[in-house]
């Protein structure tokens, strides 16, 4: 939103648009002795989705990343208010707002 010239720009709490994409052809099961084991149609689908879901949870937990992420599309939307400022004259004024 702008009023007069402060652009107020609200940023959505930061979350994984996408599942991570583990490709299952990569991957090989063995046993503990090293041989291949006869695992299911089932059972694959089942680690698969639970290794994508614990990488979304991962990257969800770990704030450093989030904040990182958070700063660059801050630096980003910045930089492009100031360049709509350049080119119409105005120096705005950022104000940042969370949604909860």
């Amino acid at each position: 939103a702008v009023e007069g010239d402060t652009v107020t720009i609200r940023l959505p709490q930061p979350k994984n648009l996408t599942k991570p994409n583990i490709d299952e052809g990569s991957m090989k099961f063995f046993s503990s002795v090293g041989s291949k084991t006869k695992i299911t149609a089932d059972k694959r689908l089942e680690a698969l989705s639970i290794a994508n879901d614990n990488m979304v949870n991962v990257l969800l937990e770990n704030s450093s990343l989030m904040h990182n992420a958070e700063k660059r599309v801050k630096e980003m939307l910045k930089s492009y208010v100031e360049q709509i400022g350049e080119f119409s004259g105005v120096e705005y004024k950022i104000k940042w707002e969370s949604q909860s």
